[in-house]
């Protein structure tokens, strides 16, 4: 057996770099911030629309009885993205556009523009 504290089932030493990338899948910057501080680096983020209702700010809002308008909701999913974005630098945040059945393609081309404006290290995701 490897006594290397890369072997399986052992942290790696924080700031030492595994041989593959971290990527955070959440929309909370605080989980993120928490995770490259166990680590010492995270190596990009993705988030989507389900990730981002699961934030706590969005979760109180919801269930102190506020519904949030598209606009509230697209904004609050660039204020978490823009939380999120300094923490993971060059290596970029993915942020999935919104879309149900109904969503014609032209809408979410838009929505991915405007999403790209957000942060100079998007990536969107279109599903």
């Amino acid at each position: 057996m490897n006594n290397s504290s890369e072997a399986i089932g052992q942290t790696p030493t924080p700031g030492k770099r595994p041989p593959s990338r971290i990527l955070v899948d959440g929309g909370d910057s605080e989980e993120t911030a928490g995770i490259r501080q166990l680590i010492g680096f995270v190596d990009g983020q993705t988030t989507n629309p389900s990730l981002i209702a699961k934030n706590p700010e969005v979760m109180h809002m919801v269930e102190s009885g506020h519904r949030l308008t598209e606009q509230e909701e697209a904004a609050e999913y660039r204020k978490i993205v823009q939380a999120i974005s300094p923490l993971v630098g060059d290596a970029g945040v993915s942020i999935e556009v919104f879309a149900d059945l109904n969503t014609t393609a032209n809408e979410m081309l838009r929505q991915g523009r405007e999403m790209n404006s957000w942060i100079p290290n998007a990536y969107i995701k279109y599903p």
